[in-house]
Parts: C-alpha cells; structure tokens; sequence
C-alpha cells in the first residue's frame, strides 16, 4: 500500500521527518472487528535508511522481543507521546513519556476485556496512571532484559480502565522475516 504517511524521529524540538514509501498490514487483520481481535500489526517501510550515528537526531534500534521476554507477573514500559494529539503539533507536549504497567495473564484480562477465544498472538498489562495513557492504538511497550531494551508489543486497545491490550511482537516473527525480507536489520 503506497502512503502520504511521513515518520518523525529524535526529540520534540528537533525531530527528523522520514517519509513511509509503504505499509503492510497484516493479511488477518480484520478492520472491521475490535483491533483487540487479533492481528492487529502493520510494519512502515521508510523511504530513506535511519542513520542510528546521526548525532543530530539521538534515535537508537530496538531488540525485539522473544517469547519468552514478557514477565508474568512482571513489568513493561509503555512509551509515547502519550496524552498527545498525533493528528496535531500544537500540543505541549515536549518529551517521551513511560509508564510502568504491570502484566496480567491473560486469563485475568479475559475476565476484565473481551479478548477473542485465541488471545495467544495478544497480552494484556494495567497501571493505575491512566490520565499518563494515550487514547489509541500504536504506542510502543518495551522492556530492560539482559541488559538491553527490546519491544515486546504494540497497544491495539485502551478500553477506558488501567488494562491495556497489547499485540505480541514474538507471535509475528514469522511474518515480519518474510515481510522484511529483502532488508538488513
């Protein structure tokens, strides 16, 4: 899918703008349906290459995450111009902000959100700072393992409470080797 899609990267008061050359959309995503149905992943190909010695735009890679790198119970990082209007720049927003959340199992998060019958590609996390949360999908959620930060999964759903759904990263390797493919990491 061809885009108009720019992304920015670095700091607020200096970013980077990369334009996206493409989107790929996971082939049983389901738009239709809740985005907490599963599925719920796209990868961005950027028109440019990302200079990671750029010093003027300070933007590192990110591991990611194994299957085995979600804690339960444990602890994850959710991260983003979060309370940020994604649609504007006039916000006052000036730096990235974190939150810690806690993981759930997905039994308990069943009980809590209408996961679908397979939750296995999915997991869920809560945190009682739901005023620091972003109202929709894409926020990255992250985590210190080994001594290096690797990113476990995306938010697909924000059901108005402290639980979060997310998208594990781990349940798409498959698909994000074969999509990339033709790319060096």
């Amino acid at each position: 899918m061809s885009t108009s899609t720019s992304v920015i990267l670095g700091p607020f008061d200096s970013p980077a703008t990369i334009n996206v050359s493409s989107i790929t959309i996971h082939q049983d995503y389901d738009h239709t349906h809740s985005p907490a149905q599963g599925s719920n992943i796209a990868l961005l190909k950027l028109s440019t290459a990302i200079d990671f010695l750029d010093d003027q735009v300070p933007v590192h890679p990110i591991c990611l995450g194994q299957e085995g790198d979600i804690p339960i119970p444990g602890q994850v990082v959710y991260t983003g111009w979060l309370g940020f209007d994604r649609f504007s720049l006039t916000d006052n927003e000036t730096e990235m902000r974190e939150v810690v959340m806690d993981v759930v199992s997905n039994e308990q998060c069943a009980l809590e959100t209408n996961l679908p019958e397979d939750s296995t590609s999915m997991f869920c996390a809560r945190t009682p700072f739901t005023d620091n949360l972003d109202d929709g999908s894409g926020p990255a959620v992250a985590m210190l393992c080994d001594g290096r930060w690797v990113q476990v999964g995306v938010s697909i759903s924000l059901p108005g409470n402290s639980l979060v759904v997310f998208t594990k990263i781990s349940s798409f390797f498959t698909w994000i080797n074969d999509t990339t493919s033709d790319n060096t990491c």
